[in-house]
């Protein structure tokens, strides 16, 4: 497993969409950062406003009230597009191995399928962190640069609002992996991928469970936990993202090890 995980580790980094992907996190990091600092500044508003670009903020009082994590949760992790950059990743990834050949050139010398299919989700768990820290490096750096627009939190507030993102994340992964195993098309996972970890699957659920009064089930969702991720542990409630998290990963790994043990590849 060790070597497979070593050789998926070396494919990932030199592929073009590890990168692009990571640009594209970072930009978004960026643009968000500079537009709330722009909108946070009246004297920029007004003058906006006098060139002709209407700029209106409801309560310009309360982005003075916004930390470096509620700008980071909502430039890139709220909305759910962390989940969708990587899980596009993860489609094209793991579906790249079966378009290739490459899934069975390494089960005819690894015969254990499971030990395959974890490599490849440590691998994009690996990667999920990787995103992680260095988007928030660059919005600490943005930050700074901008005079600390934004106030710092503690480092156990940011240790445990990290933490808890990557284990939901890798929940999304996980159902990726499990949809990759079952389709191994491309177009088809990357279309799952944008529709489960972008939202869309959650608002249909929600709407319908809110038919009849049973929508409280979805506070179990990987998105609504995501959507809702705390930035401080505030007691025992505040754990549950991680369960959440855990049991997401477990189910969906089982669900893809069974799926890739009954078909051939």
């Amino acid at each position: 497993m060790i070597n497979i995980f070593r050789m998926d580790m070396r494919r990932m980094l030199r592929s073009k969409t590890f990168y692009i992907c990571l640009i594209i996190l970072g930009v978004t990091m960026i643009f968000t950062q500079m537009l709330l600092r722009v909108v946070s500044d009246p004297q920029m508003v007004e003058y906006l406003n006098s060139k002709g670009i209407l700029v209106s903020v409801s309560n310009p009082t309360g982005l003075d009230n916004l930390s470096l994590l509620d700008v980071f949760h909502q430039a890139n992790i709220g909305g759910g597009l962390f989940a969708v950059v990587t899980g596009i990743l993860t489609a094209i990834f793991v579906c790249s191995d079966f378009e290739s050949g490459y899934v069975k050139n390494i089960l005819s010398a690894y015969v254990n399928r499971g030990k395959y299919l974890w490599s490849k989700f440590l691998c994009i768990s690996i990667v999920n962190l990787i995103f992680l820290l260095a988007t928030f490096a660059i919005a600490l750096v943005v930050n700074v640069l901008s005079g600390s627009a934004f106030h710092m939190n503690g480092a156990a507030d940011i240790l445990f609002f990290l933490l808890q993102i990557w284990v939901l994340e890798c929940g999304f992964s996980a159902m990726v992996l499990a949809a990759g195993m079952f389709t191994r098309s491309k177009a088809a996972v990357i279309t799952f991928a944008i529709f489960v970890c972008g939202g869309v699957v959650y608002m249909v659920f929600n709407s319908i469970l809110g038919i009849f009064s049973l929508n409280k089930i979805m506070e179990y969702s990987l998105y609504m936990n995501v959507a809702n991720a705390q930035s401080a542990y505030q007691g025992i409630s505040s754990l549950k993202p991680f369960g959440v998290g855990i049991i997401f990963i477990l189910v969906f790994m089982f669900l893809g090890q069974v799926t890739l043990s009954k078909r051939d590849v």
